[in-house]
């Protein structure tokens, strides 16, 4: 597991679950190889790198999952 490395003031950290933790490592895995490289020129450029958005849907980053009971939404 990675060690949060920013100042976490309000212990958030030590709240969240096993599988939070493995959804943090993975989108800090996931910005590390793919955004951060890319990043600088998408903004110098004002584009945005679209070529990510089908790797973001696959790891789940783009909607929450749904909810088993969607009638308690209603």
């Amino acid at each position: 597991m990675a060690v949060l490395t920013c100042p976490d003031f309000l212990n958030i950290s030590n709240l969240l679950t096993e599988e939070e933790i493995q959804i943090q490592q993975m989108a800090r895995e996931f910005v590390d190889k793919e955004v951060l490289p890319i990043i600088r020129k998408h903004h110098a450029e004002g584009t945005f790198p679209t070529k990510l958005i089908p790797k973001m849907a696959e790891l789940g980053f783009l909607a929450p999952p749904s909810p088993k009971n969607t009638a308690a939404l209603v």
